[in-house]
């Protein structure tokens, strides 16, 4: 082969192989997201930065969310005695990886950003960094999900309350994702392990759950506990809500009463299929929490008729927004319009039932 001829063959292998590699990062540009309408406010979509290959929203869910289970439900094991003392131990295991779970939050539809701007959704702005908020004091970040779709109602209304200008439109995001490093706050024996380790101001386990559900967004406790669990490591905190007392509802309960009852916060307990559930940590503790409040009621000398017990839901908050940006698993999303959704969350099963019932079906066709 001449000199001549060599040199276009191989120059014709260059173009084909930089096109070859320019097709390719098409694909993998193309494919880091999905984004489909559905319907009035309704979309569907799934962000994945590590994404190699285009995939459809069914396909990519079931195998991510087949592998994650198996891992989240393994790591680790309920068994003490991997810490230097009692309460590390605890907290040890609380610290949870969660299999694909749906969590729900309350969006402004003007601000939504779907298919590849999706991760935009999760970028702090400056007032969000000066902003005292729950477990998030100001100069620290914390992003907020409702473990139901009362969660995420109960916060919408109480900060719409104190809202001095009308509400921008709003729609239901539901997100189905796997979170990592998360304290599990709920759990009755962690909550008294970080009292211990934090030498928070003694009180009764019950005391400990009104604490940090203290209807003051900003307060010490939670200020203490979110600063040194960054400070710890830790991606997030599992939390009950602290507003579980602005339903509507009540009113008409509590009006029946002759005097106003000490209302009573009873954590819905909904599964995000880590081991703590898988292998019966949480469930059996569940009860041991109820028998501890029981308890201490009666050591305040209080009677049934005294107290009403209220539904308190479980928020998740995240010290940074990058477990929602897709960096290391996919992230599937659905919007859904409000007023389809309050008549469904009425449905959705609550007290003395372990797992909860109303849950987005994403495998789905709306």
């Amino acid at each position: 082969m001449s000199n001549k001829r060599a040199t276009k063959v191989a120059g014709r292998k260059d173009r084909q192989d930089r096109d070859k590699r320019t097709a390719q990062s098409r694909v993998i540009t193309r494919s880091r997201s999905l984004h489909e309408v559905v319907g009035p406010d309704r979309l569907r979509g799934y962000y994945w930065a590590a994404n190699r290959r285009p995939s459809t929203w069914h396909d990519l869910y079931a195998r991510h969310f087949d592998q994650r289970s198996a891992y989240a439900t393994r790591v680790g094991s309920l068994m003490p005695g991997r810490a230097d003392n009692h309460a590390d131990d605890i907290i040890n295991i609380a610290t949870v990886e969660t299999a694909y779970a749906t969590f729900y939050r309350v969006h402004a539809r003007s601000h939504f950003r779907s298919g590849a701007s999706f991760p935009e959704n999760w970028q702090p702005w400056p007032e969000k960094v000066t902003r005292a908020e729950r477990f998030s004091p100001p100069e620290s970040v914390g992003w907020y999900l409702g473990l139901t779709v009362a969660a995420a109602f109960d916060e919408a209304a109480y900060y719409q309350a104190q809202a001095t200008t009308t509400p921008a439109p709003t729609v239901l995001l539901v997100i189905e994702c796997c979170l990592s490093n998360i304290l599990y706050l709920a759990w009755p024996p962690v909550l008294m392990a970080l009292w211990e380790k934090l030498a928070l101001p003694p009180t009764d386990v019950f005391g400990m759950q009104l604490a940090i559900m203290d209807r003051k967004t900003d307060n010490a406790i939670t200020d203490r506990i979110g600063l040194w669990a960054r400070e710890r490591g830790f991606g997030g905190i599992i939390f009950p809500t602290a507003r579980y007392d602005a339903r509507v509802s009540l009113e008409e309960e509590i009006a029946k009463r002759v005097r106003p009852p000490l209302l009573v916060p009873v954590i819905n307990y909904v599964p995000v299929w880590s081991r703590l559930e898988v292998q019966g940590g949480l469930h059996m503790t569940a009860g041991i929490g109820d028998q501890l409040r029981f308890a201490c009621l009666s050591q305040r000398g209080l009677k049934d008729d005294e107290t009403l017990d209220v539904p308190a839901e479980l928020n998740v908050v995240l010290f940074s927004g990058e477990q929602l940006q897709g960096t290391r698993h996919p992230v599937f999303y659905q919007t859904f319009p409000m007023e389809a959704w309050r008549e469904a969350s009425a449905q959705e099963t609550r007290r003395d039932t372990w797992r909860n019932t109303f849950h987005v079906d994403l495998g789905a066709k709306p």
